[in-house]
């Protein structure tokens, strides 16, 4: 949908000198194609799709790169 999202898509902390990259992805629960749509402000994208983006956005920022998942 529309709807301002309401969580980054990911976050990259420091500990002890070690940058942490951290992604989360999900199951899509709304997809554009779902006759349910209309009934939620979200949609989900494909989480592989979503994964494969923010390895390549974080892979060379930081030392670990973390998906946090509920697939």
């Amino acid at each position: 949908g529309d709807a301002p999202l309401l969580v980054r898509p990911h976050v990259v902390l420091e500990r002890d000198g070690v940058r942490i990259g951290v992604f989360g992805v999900t199951v899509p629960m709304f997809t554009k194609k779902q006759w349910s749509q209309p009934l939620c402000d979200y949609w989900f994208d494909d989480p592989l799709k979503i994964a494969r983006e923010q390895v390549a956005e974080l892979r060379s920022r930081v030392d670990v790169l973390m998906a946090l998942t509920h697939i």
